[in-house]
């Protein structure tokens, strides 16, 4: 019974523990928040890679009796969750009305490759009236070793440029995760031509999509005849 009673006692210290930590989390993000609206207005980049590294380097020195590799993993989904904070969710009314423009041109670099580099592509883009701006975030490539894309860094950039220049965000999904990760922050959702074919990943979109009808901007496979290209088309 004394076991018992225990027990009782320190998992009710674990869960307020818990707790504890996720209010401590809740804080950090909100001044997360805060940290990227004032670099927005400075104009800085929002992510500061070697600040990240001190951090991990700090806190494992200090909590040296805790794996370093298990507080690296936490840092990192933490890191990777206040980007997506530093996000804002995209309410484009006349986006339908702007699709039905013929002709109707999308343009933008491949690969984003830097804030510069989309900043001054959206700004000629608005010069010439493209509202449609397009720019890979997730990259597919043959050799793992080539450039794999910004992730989530590149579509802040895109974001601002584009928040900027009143221009509607077209990229590229791969996964269901990065499905899950940018759907709230884009205007077209792309499937690229190597994707045309992965048919778990067209019902995810298809399925996600169907809720508020946002535009799929679906490319057609490399040697796939119309039919299949079609038959794609209606898992969407």
């Amino acid at each position: 019974m004394k076991n018992k009673n225990q027990i009782k006692i320190l998992r009710e210290q674990i869960d307020e523990i818990d707790e504890q930590l996720f209010d401590l989390l809740d804080r950090r993000f909100g001044t997360v928040k805060k940290l990227s609206r004032i670099k927005r207005k400075i104009k800085i980049s929002i992510t500061d890679i070697q600040r990240q590294e001190k951090i991990i380097q700090r806190i494992t020195q200090k909590y040296n009796k805790i794996d370093p590799k298990f507080i690296e993993e936490i840092f990192l989904s933490i890191f990777d969750y206040s980007k997506i904070l530093q996000l804002y969710k995209i309410e484009n009314k006349s986006l339908i009305k702007n699709l039905q423009e013929k002709p109707l041109l999308i343009a933008g670099p491949c690969s984003i490759e830097s804030k510069e580099q989309i900043e001054t592509i959206s700004n000629f883009l608005k010069e010439n009236g493209i509202k449609f701006l397009r720019g890979g975030i997730f990259k597919p490539r043959t050799s793992p070793e080539s450039f794999q894309g910004l992730g989530i860094d590149g579509l802040i950039y895109m974001k601002d440029a584009a928040v900027k220049n009143d221009q509607y965000i077209v990229t590229e999904i791969m996964t269901e995760k990065q499905l899950d990760q940018v759907y709230d922050f884009v205007d077209v959702i792309q499937i690229g031509s190597r994707n045309m074919c992965s048919f778990g990943l067209l019902k995810a979109i298809g399925k996600k999509t169907a809720k508020d009808k946002k535009p799929i901007l679906l490319k057609r496979g490399m040697n796939s005849t119309i039919n299949e290209y079609l038959s794609a088309v209606k898992y969407l």
